[in-house]
């Protein structure tokens, strides 16, 4: 099965056994590319399972913000027997799930390739301006704990350490942000992108990864 589709997304991240390459912004009929200094940037990425793997999920960034990221739109192809998009129930990100009925298909893949437009955008924070205040619901959200974020225990009990003497939200971001940087290494042996599990390294004292 060979299937092609538009999907109105942005530019495509993806989990993949080979890496994305980047192609010309003139080589599919994708939306008009915005003009006053945008850049569009074709991404493709191509996932060969290995013999026995029955799904394959590949994150599809579904991030817009008019002043410096534009979706240009996504497709895919492939020999999967089931391919769509699907919605994370509260967040809206989207992932593309590739699925074999058959363990033993032979040659299984699949292709993505996304575009997206982004242009410069720089925030002075040594001359604050007026910030629109986030609703409710927003600020909800992106204070949640999640299963590998969590806000409690050793990962609260290290923010606060670290914190400790700084009111301003800006002086405990650079505070916390020094930490991540004066602590923290690259582990190139690290399998895909890691875990992201925070409770767990700072519990096993291993700060490194990817």
């Amino acid at each position: 099965m060979n299937r092609r589709e538009f999907f109105k997304t942005v530019s495509l991240a993806g989990v993949a056994l080979t890496l994305p390459r980047v192609a010309a912004a003139d080589e599919l009929p994708f939306n008009p590319v915005p003009a006053d200094g945008w850049r569009t940037f074709q991404i493709t990425t191509r996932v060969t399972p290995v013999p026995g793997t029955s799904h394959v999920w590949l994150p599809l960034p579904s991030y817009q913000d008019d002043t410096w990221v534009k979706p240009m739109g996504s497709m895919w192809s492939g020999n999967a027997d089931d391919i769509r998009v699907m919605t994370v129930p509260g967040y809206g990100a989207q992932m593309l799930v590739a699925s074999w009925k058959s363990a033993s298909s032979a040659a299984p893949e699949v292709e993505v390739i996304s575009r997206c437009a982004t242009r410069d955008w720089a925030v002075d924070l040594g001359r604050p301006s007026k910030v629109v205040p986030l609703d409710a619901a927003t600020r909800a959200r992106c204070l949640e704990a999640t299963h590998f974020i969590p806000t409690g225990g050793i990962v609260r009990k290290t923010a606060l350490e670290i914190t400790r003497g700084k009111t301003h939200d800006l002086d405990k971001a650079r505070a916390i942000y020094e930490w991540v940087v004066e602590n923290t290494e690259r582990n190139h042996k690290t399998l895909g992108c890691g875990l992201g599990d925070i409770r767990f390294m700072l519990e096993t004292g291993d700060l490194s990864g990817k």
